[in-house]
């Protein structure tokens, strides 16, 4: 993400919820899907998948009692991911109805592009609104009204907020009080690649090649084959960009480097 000086700032937030799987009621979720225009027979089948009848409480290696479960879906089920998809699109259409409403007013990544008033991944959230008090408390009671409903909880050691350059010192200061949460340094981190973007493209990226280079050297000390570091190359080398590739354009400069590095005149010199 850019961050451009306009006429108005702009104010986003990197909302962490804690536990967000954890969390997840199985009530709310089944109605939530009901609204989708899920049938009941779909419903029934889904909470089949992600409920147990019951846990039961060992203590001292004997059965304690049985519990009933009402909440939690597994983290690494991958049903998981898209429940919980459509368990936050209560937060997605309450964001949109501010926005349809004039109450808030999202970013544009072109002059022609429609606005984006939020993005949401997971248990992750950015929304975004103009950098002024109102625009924040809408999306403040919106927050905490979603939290409140659904039992989540907002992390405030792995959030924060970033303000674009034209927001005025002292309204800064305002906005992250208001929110409390800090402000995002320009080393900040989205999975693994950079939030802030800068003109010099080469260095955004530059961890990429460091780890490309580690590898390499790791290499050099092992006694493996010819054909063994080749066949190393190719299987560890070429999925280490792929993931900020698939976000991001790289510049042509740092894949004629990683290139020429993992060259076989390079590794097995």
């Amino acid at each position: 993400m850019k961050r451009r000086s306009s006429g108005s700032g702009i104010v986003g937030l990197k909302i962490d919820l804690v536990k967000a799987y954890d969390r997840v009621d199985w009530g709310l979720l089944t109605r939530i899907i009901s609204k989708l225009a899920f049938s009941s027979k779909v419903n029934a089948l889904i909470l089949c998948c992600i409920s147990p009848d019951s846990v039961e409480l060992l203590l001292n290696g004997s059965v304690f009692s049985k519990t009933d479960m009402q909440r939690g879906l597994k983290q690494e089920d991958p049903l998981s991911l898209f429940l919980f998809t459509l368990y936050s699109e209560l937060l997605s259409r309450m964001l949109l109805k501010l926005e349809r409403e004039g109450r808030i007013h999202g970013i544009k990544i072109g002059r022609s592009s429609p606005p984006i008033s939020h993005l949401l991944f997971a248990g992750d959230i950015l929304p975004f609104c103009k950098a002024n008090m109102e625009e924040v408390h809408e999306v403040v009671d919106c927050l905490n009204l979603f939290c409140s409903c659904l039992g989540q909880k907002i992390n405030y050691v792995k959030s924060g907020c970033f303000l674009s350059k034209s927001t005025k010192g002292k309204l800064k200061a305002d906005i992250k009080k208001s929110f409390g949460l800090k402000e995002l340094t320009r080393e900040t981190k989205y999975f693994g690649n950079p939030m802030f973007v800068s003109r010099n493209r080469t260095k955004n990226y530059e961890v990429l090649k460091v780890k490309v280079e580690l590898k390499l050297q790791g290499w050099k000390a092992k006694l493996i084959s010819q054909a063994g570091k080749h066949t190393l190359i190719k299987s560890v080398m070429s999925a280490i960009p792929l993931y900020t590739m698939a976000a991001a354009k790289l510049p042509s400069k740092w894949c004629n480097d990683i290139e020429r590095m993992s060259s076989k005149e390079g590794v097995f010199d």
